[in-house]
């Protein structure tokens, strides 16, 4: 059966892939892994965060083509998947920072296209700003984060900058944790601590994260 959700989320796959390998060509023997950890760990942060519904719908837990994939819980799974992996390769702490920032910059690109799966799926549906789908206003402001990822890192590359990968990894948390921290207020979020959506104490977690990333002075 074709599902146009699973499709989208396809493209955005081929997208992050084709993208990220340009900017390090490296990035091809560990997105595999990534890939995988990226994709448990974006399911699992859902059902937690639904399991009002999935304890009672247990075999829905695999229906992945209806949706339900957390980037919050993708990004952790994947960055827990490219240190494992890492190891395997023998991977200097440079080059694992240099393709975890190659990815990090086509990140963006590839949930900006995630969201357009959503909005066929009927998900997020809710307007905010007066105008606009929110699965639609987190893609555009996807959009023009992988903008500002792109630009600044053509500056970086070019100075040749010594934390290309860290800085790169740094500016996407800032940037994403910002674009979820505005806009997880306005959705319906079942899953809260102490009154406050989980997605915010992530977002929260991952702007210090990449201030520091950013801000830190590293020695050589």
């Amino acid at each position: 059966m074709f599902h146009l959700y699973g499709l989208i989320i396809g493209v955005g796959v081929v997208a992050v892939w084709t993208v990220s390998e340009r900017l390090e060509p490296r990035v091809s023997r560990v997105l595999p892994w990534m890939l995988f950890g990226a994709l448990v760990g974006a399911r699992v942060y859902h059902v937690v965060d639904q399991w009002t519904y999935y304890s009672t719908h247990l075999l829905n837990i695999l229906a992945l083509w209806n949706g339900g994939l957390a980037i919050w819980g993708g990004v952790i799974g994947g960055f827990a998947a490219l240190e494992f992996s890492t190891h395997n390769f023998q991977f200097s702490k440079e080059t694992q920072w240099n393709i975890l920032g190659a990815i990090c910059t086509a990140l963006p690109l590839g949930q900006a296209i995630g969201r357009w799966g959503n909005g066929a799926n009927g998900e997020f549906a809710n307007i905010v700003f007066d105008t606009v789908p929110w699965w639609l206003a987190e893609s555009v402001l996807d959009l023009i984060l992988f903008a500002l990822l792109w630009y600044v890192s053509r500056i970086w590359r070019v100075g040749k900058d010594t934390h290309l990968g860290r800085k790169q990894v740094g500016l996407y948390l800032v940037g994403y944790g910002f674009i979820r921290g505005v806009l997880e207020w306005e959705r319906l979020v079942p899953w809260t601590l102490v009154g406050v959506p989980t997605a915010v104490w992530a977002s929260g977690v991952g702007i210090v994260s990449g201030m520091f990333l950013l801000l830190y002075k590293y020695t050589p």
